[in-house]
């Protein structure tokens, strides 16, 4: 505060003394960083598990478990600049690799199935855009949501697979017909 000039002011250094006083220990930071890891983890692996044990058709379980891996995956980049490599999060992290593999394949096949009906979608109101008014459209593809819906899921599937890296285990059959949708 001296290299400003402003080290007389008193208020301007009760405000610094008390944040230095409210920072926690280092030791409760990685406790607490092992907590929030430990806790996101258990909420994805939750979520994940509802989604394997979902009908087919409903869609809202898998893309529940979506945002608990993308929030897990947030946290661990996070952590890695804390823990240790050898901490045990990561042990923990590294015994659910298995369960993490076999959750990407199911999003792969989620998002070749998802964009299969958005581009279904798409073609449908081109071909009814051809035969009515701009409002019937607007109301077809707009008003309903049905698009935009789709295209919601499409792109959170997208991130979920991008951000943690996971295109490198698609099937490349797969991952080529994925292509092929756009």
């Amino acid at each position: 505060l001296t290299f400003m000039q402003l080290s007389s002011d008193t208020l301007l250094l009760a405000w610094y003394r008390d944040t230095l006083i409210q920072q926690p220990s280092p030791e409760v930071v990685l406790s607490e960083t092992r907590a929030r890891c430990r806790e996101l983890q258990a909420a994805w692996r939750a979520a994940a598990s509802q989604a394997a044990a979902a009908a087919d058709g409903d869609s809202k379980p898998l893309l529940d478990a979506c945002v608990c891996w993308r929030r897990m995956f947030w946290a661990t980049t996070g952590a890695q600049n804390l823990l240790s490599p050898d901490d045990e999060v990561w042990a923990e992290f590294q015994a659910e690799r298995p369960t993490r593999l076999r959750f990407l394949e199911h999003l792969f096949v989620a998002l070749d199935r998802h964009l299969t009906r958005y581009v279904e979608q798409l073609c449908a109101i081109e071909e009814v855009s051809r035969c009515t008014s701009l409002a019937t459209v607007v109301t077809i593809a707009v008003n309903t949501g049905g698009v935009q819906r789709a295209r919601e899921e499409v792109r959170l599937l997208q991130a979920s697979i991008t951000e943690t890296g996971g295109w490198r285990q698609c099937d490349p059959t797969l991952f080529r017909s994925i292509g092929e949708h756009g």
